[in-house]
């Protein structure tokens, strides 16, 4: 059994790889703008928008997560507005520099928040095995009170394990509540082929164990990061 087992582990972590590669890797790359500031976060437990399930050989898994961030007041007592301006530039700078854009940026409205659309492709590798992926990247804020990103991926090109993967879907949306709390959602849509010789008894359990853990591993990285944005009133 242990040999289907371990092949699974590998193909159900590339799930994520892409959201991690271009976004959560940067973490150690932010400046500490107000360090001297508090920022806690709590997070509700992982919840599945549709059934996790195996159909027709392949594992859909469509998952969420919502966190609330209390930050700030500054030194004096004064109470801090997030800088959605700020996380707007910082994801177009890395959308931009960390991979191939194709398209874009092209304006988009939808309500009341303006932003970008990109077409863009990114080569990445989890466990040596490399996935090049191109995805719709959207980002849309009315820059004051909340912002959205999304990622749809239109190909996936692998080989090996990851050849298995067949879509990935991301979106992350910040909102402030008021001054010094913003709330978090993380969302996550994923589509893996389950392999021929590994039965879905077997492939349903491991691939919603992975996603819950990559998720889980994704909105961490986030978190920190928007941490060391800078922030101001």
């Amino acid at each position: 059994m242990l040999k289907f087992v371990l092949p699974m582990l590998s193909v159900t972590k590339l799930a994520l790889t892409t959201v991690i590669a271009v976004i959560a890797a940067s973490v150690s790359a932010c400046s500490s703008a107000l360090a001297e500031t508090a920022w806690n976060s709590t997070c509700e437990p992982h919840e599945w928008l549709s059934k996790p399930e195996s159909q027709s050989g392949v594992f859909h898994g469509h998952s969420g997560k919502k966190c609330q961030v209390t930050f700030g007041p500054l030194a004096s007592g004064t109470p801090i507005n997030f800088n959605f301006s700020g996380l707007k530039q910082k994801i177009i700078t890395k959308i931009e520099t960390d991979g191939v854009v194709h398209a874009g940026p092209s304006v988009v409205t939808e309500g009341l928040l303006k932003g970008t659309q990109y077409e863009v492709s990114h080569l990445v590798s989890e466990e040596s095995e490399p996935v090049k992926i191109r995805e719709l990247a959207k980002l849309l804020t009315d820059e004051a009170t909340e912002l959205t990103y999304e990622t749809h991926s239109q190909s996936v090109e692998a080989s090996g394990m990851a050849s298995y993967l067949r879509s990935v879907n991301f979106s992350m949306t910040v909102k402030q509540v008021n001054p010094g709390i913003i709330q978090v959602a993380f969302t996550n849509e994923v589509k893996v082929a389950r392999p021929w010789f590994t039965p879905d008894f077997l492939f349903a359990p491991i691939a919603r164990h992975t996603c819950v853990e990559k998720l889980d591993k994704v909105s961490t990285a986030l978190l920190a990061w928007m941490q060391n944005l800078p922030k101001g009133n």
